[in-house]
């Protein structure tokens, strides 16, 4: 079947092997229609070519020159979402077309795809499309292999045991949809889920050392071997180069915290078993008062602590831990690292005069978990002061693990390595924190001595010289060779003994304004890393919000469309998808509400992402018989109790502007307090020069706060008696 080029452009030609029945529907200049069966298959199915769009599904599919206008990616994606369709995926080079110049000129985009139906899907379970290398044409061809599966006969595959909780569980177990607690009764999605999730797992190839991609079964195994042999080869650092970390390291364990964390009562193991999620189990008999482990019980999944939410050492790391450390610790949250960060990229991009520069420094950690020193992580221990028999125990579990690899459902191989710590373990986090401290110690002492001086966010402000959160580090300074000279030597000694290595291509160095041009050369030098404009990120979240506010917030709608473009959602029966609204699509933005005041076009997109789901799972378009707003009202009201995420956002920001008033001690009030509301108070701050989006965001909502709010007099210090409605009175809750 042909169809003629005009000119220059245009043209089809669409071929068949003579075992495939094909009835043509429909064809133009543009399309192909037809339907075809193959042999000894009675089933018939649909395919049709489309010629000439260049529609994009994501910015992430154009490499070069300015982004393509998110209205044509949102209405291709809306023409998916009415089709039925979803994107098959591919193995291969991302992008399919090129147009053949010169950097910095080039152009690369994703134009070429394979789209389908879940019913096809489900026909063809092992389909898979190629990404052919390009050759004459400025395009990549596309190949759709309906069964690429290598069968476990043909490579001689023999699965391990396992015991399945299918065996025990619903169907849901199979599914992993941890978001239904009961399951759905419609059970295609079920079948669909796990068939999704099984495709998705599979790994078909990998690139070697050389960029070549390897897609036979024992080069993949080969490539994975050598990748994880190399990784966990220890460096073995001298003792002198741990001495110089952790000597100057403070004692914060003190007695009575030791005595809490040994030894283990009946209680607690009893609270630990209760705690336990129902398929997995606890380790041998006496090995937490014994320190002994047979080394063959901590093989490959089995966990080395028992599973216990809440471990004893969790409450004590506030003592332990720098208040510059936001992770995992009791009071802190990972937006209070999120706020400060954002007031000091703030004040670095308005920072256009003055004699004096400042800088920040964003690190990228190299496999943070699977590199640190057995040796540095318990000298650190000791140092903080935890009793030896703790950290025996620590490291007996840490010390005699042991792997082998999974890959496809075959297990091969064999390692046992010599340094790191395994994650998903509940301790694991902990370890890295402490760890961390080290680092942050090191800074600190640089502080002192005057070797760094960290960024004053306003004036009085306490100078902010680093931010952690587990592996995230930003470190800020005043500019000066000096710093940067110290910032150096202060990595690599900390290299040196810990393991950790970072990633000086991936680091970024940014500077406020009014340092020159050569100047961050010659300062990006001493470092070693990339100049940037401004961090885009950090802890996933802007650094930059401007003028254009929807296009920053675009990356929640990229997420709300990944969920909900698997086809196996569209398997869910209604009830099904609204357990998976509240579980899963309105708690995707809530991290980014408790930051930023989201845009209402930005919202409405959310929102109607949501509708479209509920009333026809992603499909063909329906009629919605109910307004949203009427859906968000509660169930005695006839509602299904969904979120209002305008509203919901405001509760998030009011529940930041209380942490700020009531926590005077915390950086980001100091923060706030000397840039923001230096002579007054948090509530009736105003007048402000150039505000944060940040704070502006938050201090929308003191209005909320303010509603509810009562105080107490004490000793009438903070009482204005003009201002303050103090005396009580019976229509006054202002007083308590």
């Amino acid at each position: 079947m042909g169809v003629e080029s005009q000119r220059r452009s245009g043209g089809f030609l669409m071929l068949w092997h003579k075992d495939v029945e094909v009835w043509i529907q429909s064809y133009s200049s543009h399309h192909i229609d037809a339907s075809m069966k193959e042999e000894n298959n009675e089933d018939r199915w649909r395919i049709m070519m489309v010629y000439g769009h260049q529609k994009l599904a994501n910015q992430h599919e154009k490499i070069g020159m300015a982004s393509r206008a998110q209205w044509q990616i949102d209405e291709f994606r809306r023409c998916l979402e009415e089709c039925g369709l979803h994107d098959t995926g591919f193995v291969g080079f991302p992008l399919t077309w090129c147009n053949g110049r010169e950097a910095p000129n080039t152009i690369r985009e994703r134009l070429d795809r394979a789209c389908c139906c879940p019913r096809w899907s489900q026909m063809f379970p092992n389909a898979q499309v190629q990404h052919v290398g390009q050759s004459y044409s400025d395009h990549v061809a596309i190949w759709v292999d309906l069964d690429s599966r290598i069968t476990n006969c043909a490579r001689g595959k023999r699965r391990h045991f396992r015991f399945e909780a299918i065996w025990t569980k619903k169907l849901a177990a199979r599914a992993k949809a941890l978001w239904l607690a009961e399951g759905d009764k419609n059970t295609a999605f079920f079948h669909a889920k796990a068939n999704e999730r099984r495709i998705r797992k599979e790994i078909k190839a990998l690139r070697d050392d050389g960029g070549s991609l390897i897609s036979d079964f024992k080069g993949i195994k080969g490539i994975v071997e050598h990748y994880f042999t190399d990784i966990f080869w220890t460096t073995r650092p001298s003792e002198l180069e741990i001495r110089e970390v952790v000597e100057s390291l403070e004692r914060k364990v003190v007695f009575d915290m030791n005595e809490s964390l040994w030894p283990f009562v009946e209680d607690e193991i009893i609270s630990a078993l209760k705690q336990m999620h129902p398929l997995k189990s606890p380790g041998p008999d006496d090995a937490l008062h014994n320190c002994s482990l047979e080394p063959l019980l901590n093989f490959t999944h089995i966990i080395l602590i028992p599973k216990c939410p809440n471990p004893e050492i969790k409450p004590f790391l506030d003592t332990i831990i720098s208040t510059t450390q936001s992770a995992f610790a009791p009071g802190r949250l990972i937006t209070d690292n999120v706020l400060v960060a954002y007031e000091v990229n703030h004040y670095l991009a308005h920072k256009r005069q003055g004699q004096t520069g400042y800088a920040s420094l964003k690190l990228y950690m190299s496999k943070a978990y699977d590199r640190i020193e057995w040796v540095f992580l318990e000298n650190v221990l000791l140092r903080l002061g935890f009793h030896p028999n703790f950290v025996s125990l620590i490291m007996m579990c840490v010390t005699t693990v042991s792997f082998s690899f999974l890959l496809n459902g075959e297990k091969f191989g064999f390692i046992r390595p010599e340094w790191g710590i395994r994650q998903g373990d509940p301790l694991s986090p902990y370890l890295f924190l402490f760890c961390e401290e080290a680092l942050s110690h090191l800074i600190q002492q640089a502080e002192i001595r005057g070797n760094i001086r960290g960024i004053p966010v306003a004036r009085q402000a306490p100078r902010v010289s680093h931010l952690m959160f587990a592996d995230d580090t930003l470190i800020c300074c005043e500019v000066s060779s000096k710093a940067m000279i110290t910032i150096r030597d202060i990595l690599r000694t900390f290299e040196a003994a810990s393991g950790l290595k970072i990633n000086l291509e991936k680091s970024i160095l940014v500077f406020s304004r009014n340092v020159p041009g050569s100047r961050r050369e010659e300062l990006a030098t001493i470092l070693g890393v990339a100049i940037k404009d401004k961090h885009e990120k950090y802890l996933g979240l802007p650094m930059v919000v401007g003028r254009s506010k929807r296009e920053v917030f675009n990356n929640i709608k990229e997420r709300f469309w990944q969920k909900l473009n698997g086809w196996a959602t569209k398997k869910l029966s209604q009830d099904g998808r609204v357990i998976l609204i509240k579980t899963v699509l309105q708690a995707l933005p809530s991290y980014i509400m408790n930051c930023f005041e989201l845009t209402d076009g930005t919202i409405k997109d959310l929102e109607r992402l949501t509708t479209n789901l509920f009333w026809h799972g992603g499909g063909a378009s329906k009629v919605h018989w109910i307004a949203w707003s009427h859906l968000c009202r509660r169930e005695k009201e006839a509602g299904l109790v969904f979120w209002c995420l305008k509203e919901m956002n405001r509760a998030l920001l009011a529940k930041q502007a209380w942490r700020v008033a009531m926590q005077p001690n915390s950086l980001i009030h100091k923060i706030f307090q000397h840039k923001y509301f230096t002579n007054s108070n948090f509530f009736v701050a105003e007048g402000f020069c150039s505000p944060s989006f940040t704070w502006r965001s938050i201090a929308g909502t003191r209005d909320l706060v303010a509603v509810g709010l009562q105080w107490k007099i004490g000793n009438g210090e903070s009482v204005s008696i003009m201002g303050e409605s103090w005396l009580p009175r019976p229509s006054s809750f202002s007083v308590n």
